[in-house]
C-alpha cells in the first residue's frame, strides 16, 4: 500500500495535468484510502501515512495583489461615503413619505382599488400590507392582485430598488462594509 501509494504521487507530480486536476485526483485517493484505514483496517497497511502537503493547492503559488496607493484607497473611501450619502438620503426621503401618507386611505380589500401607479401609494402598501418585505415575483403572478402589484413594482424600478429604499439590502450595506474594514485595517485598535 506504502509503495503504491508513492508511485501514485510520483506519477502525479511528472503528469502534465494542471495543479487543480493533480490535486483533486491525490484528495479522492486521500479520501477513499482513509475511509477504509477508518472502516476497513483489515484492507490496508497500518504504516500508510498520508504525506501533508503531498500536492500543493492550486492556488498556494499565487502572487499576491499588490496593495492599493493611499490615493487609490482614499479615492474609494470617497466614492463609498457618497454611495452611503445617496443611499441614507434615499431612504430618508422615503421615511418621509410614508410619514406624511394617510393610511386610512388605503381601501380595506383588494388592492386592485388601490392606486399602486403612485409611489406613495405603492410603498404604504408594502409596508402595511405585506410588512415591509416586498413578495417574491414568483408568489405574485398566481393572483390578480399579485399581478397588479408586479406591474406596479415594476413600473417603479422593480423590487431590488424598492427594497433599497425600504430597509438595507447586499446593494446598500456593502459601502458601509467598505468604511468599516478600512476603518479597521488602519486603526485596529478602534476594536479594543
Amino acid at each position: 500500500d506504502v509503495t503504491v501509494l508513492r508511485r501514485y504521487l510520483a506519477w502525479l507530480q511528472i503528469s502534465e495535468n494542471a495543479k487543480a486536476t493533480r490535486s483533486s485526483r491525490y484528495g479522492a485517493i486521500k479520501r477513499l484510502l482513509s475511509w477504509l484505514q477508518r472502516y476497513r483496517p483489515d484492507l490496508t497497511s497500518d504504516q500508510l501515512e498520508f504525506p501533508f502537503h503531498a500536492i500543493p493547492k492550486p492556488l498556494s503559488e499565487v502572487k499576491p495583489r499588490e496593495a492599493l496607493s493611499k490615493r487609490e484607497i482614499e479615492s474609494v473611501l470617497a466614492a463609498a461615503r457618497k454611495d452611503i450619502d445617496a443611499n441614507w438620503c434615499d431612504f430618508q426621503k422615503t421615511r418621509a413619505l410614508l410619514a406624511s401618507f394617510d393610511v386610512s386611505t388605503l381601501p380595506a380589500g383588494s388592492l386592485v382599488r388601490c392606486d399602486l401607479y403612485d409611489f406613495q401609494t405603492l410603498l404604504a402598501v408594502i409596508v402595511h400590507r405585506c410588512g415591509g418585505i416586498i413578495p417574491p415575483r414568483e408568489g405574485l403572478k398566481g393572483t390578480k392582485e399579485g399581478r397588479f402589484l408586479d406591474r406596479a413594482l415594476q413600473l417603479h424600478g422593480g423590487s431590488l430598488r424598492l427594497s433599497g429604499l425600504l430597509h438595507a439590502t447586499s446593494d446598500t450595506i456593502t459601502p458601509y462594509l467598505l468604511v468599516i474594514g478600512a476603518t479597521l485595517f488602519a486603526n485596529p485598535s478602534a476594536l479594543v
